[in-house]
């Protein structure tokens, strides 16, 4: 499974519409994360902490969703403001270039060099256009592995459904 980012305006419903999708599916475990200027790889790290256990296998270490959370599951980490992480000095955003290794190369380096090979992680995100305040431009490597969605605000008719909908059904 590749990666996956939505891009449309403040308010036009992208996290909604990700996470809301997302729970629904029954062979997934949705890890939401807030992204802001001062991300870092670690942050990534400390979810596959909390939701992943590493396997020893014959062809070496594993890192897969843990067996509390569900056997078979697949643990789809949501990077909501994933375009916020700050550029250093040479305009790398590390969180974004470790996620960009952990999906092109399909693991890492743990601190004790032993290289650890993902199973079942996907990376979905969502972000408002690099031409916003604040927001950094995706680097390029990153992006050639992960569709870009662009998300509008919805139609006037959709509008009406959604709230007629919505307010048919609190004032029964």
């Amino acid at each position: 499974r590749k990666p996956l980012i939505l891009c449309g305006p403040p308010g036009s419903g992208k996290t909604m519409t990700l996470t809301s999708t997302l729970q629904t599916l029954p062979d997934i475990i949705l890890a939401p994360l807030n992204f802001s200027s001062g991300t870092t790889p670690n942050l990534i790290l400390k979810t596959f902490q909390q939701y992943c256990e590493y396997v020893r296998t014959p062809k070496g270490v594993v890192l897969q969703p843990s067996q509390s959370v569900g056997i078979g599951k697949w643990l789809v980490i949501f990077c909501d403001e994933i375009n916020l992480p700050k550029a250093d000095t040479y305009g790398t955003q590390k969180v974004i270039s470790f996620m960009r290794q952990l999906t092109e190369q399909g693991g890492f380096w743990r601190d004790d060099c032993v290289w650890v090979s993902l199973n079942r992680v996907q990376f979905v995100g969502a972000c408002n256009p690099p031409t916003d305040a604040g927001r950094v431009l995706l680097s390029d490597r990153f992006m050639r592995h992960a569709p870009l969605l662009l998300v509008d605000f919805p139609s006037r008719d959709s509008l009406l459904q959604i709230y007629g909908t919505f307010n048919g059904g609190t004032m029964k």
